[in-house]
């Protein structure tokens, strides 16, 4: 089955996770590093069990994670690289990351202050 066939039914940020997916079980791509985006599935909160509803710098776990996996979904992965890439630490990078999310979608995120409260997950969630 293509991914094609599965465009009508699927959304935006479903699509890139089964893309991702696919790409797994077919071998593309080489290997699946621990840091790399492939290695999460965006999209998918369950994963995220600790979710607690405001990240920020100095938090750590499966939910700083998902906020990195997001932060590589949407673009903004070179703040990211050579710097930890998806490690589950909400240091230095990952706050530069989300800040620069925040300032391109300051209307729907509030002021750029790094920390991931109810209106950057919201985003997150909206661009999926």
């Amino acid at each position: 089955m293509s991914l094609s066939a599965l465009r009508p039914a699927l959304s935006r940020g479903r699509r890139i996770t089964a893309a991702v997916a696919l790409g797994l079980a077919l071998g593309v791509g080489g290997a699946a590093a621990v840091g790399s985006p492939a290695a999460a599935a965006p999209g998918d909160h369950a994963w995220c069990d600790d979710y607690k509803f405001s990240m920020a710098r100095n938090s750590e776990g499966k939910c700083v994670e998902l906020i990195q996996v997001y932060l590589y979904q949407y673009g903004f992965g070179s703040y990211l690289n050579g710097h930890g890439g998806i490690d589950g630490d909400f240091g230095a990078a990952t706050d530069r990351a989300v800040r620069a999310f925040q300032n391109k979608y300051k209307s729907r995120t509030g002021p750029a202050d790094g920390e991931v409260g109810p209106k950057t997950w919201a985003t997150f969630g909206y661009l999926a």
